[in-house]
């Protein structure tokens, strides 16, 4: 089972789009890996720290993306890391 600090590393985005997210621009980004769930697009995104996922967290709740027409972007902590199953 994961710490929280752990499960804090790897954040959670849904409403994405295709077009460039702008995650790579936060410190400690690690790597990003999209997927599609249920017609919509979500995101994983992986940090070097806990810090710098909760700043990207903070920052990206709610930016709303040029080309999407489902509101901004909704953002968490993931419920596990990255590349493991839950």
């Amino acid at each position: 089972m994961l710490v929280k600090a752990e499960k804090a590393l790897t954040v959670w985005l849904e409403n994405t789009s295709q077009e460039l997210i702008p995650v790579d621009g936060f410190p400690g980004y690690a790597r990003l890996r999209m997927h599609t769930k249920g017609g919509t697009p979500v995101a994983f995104v992986e940090f070097s720290d806990v810090r710098c996922a909760s700043a990207a967290l903070t920052s990206l709740q709610g930016f709303v993306l040029v080309s999407s027409d489902r509101g901004g972007i909704r953002i968490e902590y993931a419920k596990s890391k990255m590349g493991e199953q839950q």
